[in-house]
């Protein structure tokens, strides 16, 4: 049997402030620039319903793959909060870029993983997966679209020239 998840191309953080988060990133981790869009909507089938989550999205390149930080300004049920209906702050989820995404689904339903979110932001489709033997983890397969390999490109460009802030030591404070 293949691999259905190719490595990880992006790794996504949930936060309930998206300009903190961006700073966090920045200042302390030297990671930037950022692309951010805000006022987006992701609309997906969760757990067999359709949802809308209003969202504001930040997009970094680092270390061979993009950095997401998210930050979903509506109400749960969604992959995005927790079981009290709180939003999820956090590690979110895995992803990995596939020019096949429904060979790569069903491949990973054959292995038993689980398919409970899917959808389509700005022309890219989606597809989440979970697991009841590793929980908490989320793993997504994102599609290979010639807007997407523009975005990244883009970002790769961008942060060869990214001079991170001065964070200020301990001891100067």
């Amino acid at each position: 049997m293949s691999a259905w998840f190719s490595g990880f191309d992006q790794i996504s953080f949930a936060t309930d402030d998206l300009d903190r988060a961006i700073g966090f990133w920045e200042r302390q981790m030297g990671v930037g620039p950022w692309t951010v869009f805000r006022g987006l909507t992701l609309a997906m089938r969760f757990e067999n319903r359709q949802i809308a989550l209003p969202s504001h999205v930040a997009v970094a390149w680092h270390d061979g793959r993009v950095v997401e930080l998210i930050q979903v300004v509506g109400d749960g049920p969604s992959p995005f909060h927790d079981a009290l209906n709180r939003p999820i702050v956090g590690l979110q989820r895995l992803a990995s870029v596939t020019a096949e995404i429904e060979r790569d689904a069903m491949a990973a339903e054959a292995r038993g993983m689980e398919r409970f979110a899917e959808g389509e932001a700005a022309g890219q489709r989606f597809v989440y997966f979970r697991s009841p033997e590793a929980p908490g983890l989320l793993l997504e397969l994102l599609e290979r679209t010639p807007m997407f390999d523009s975005l990244v490109e883009g970002l790769k460009a961008r942060c060869g020239a990214f001079a991170p802030p001065v964070q200020p030591s301990r001891s100067a404070r």
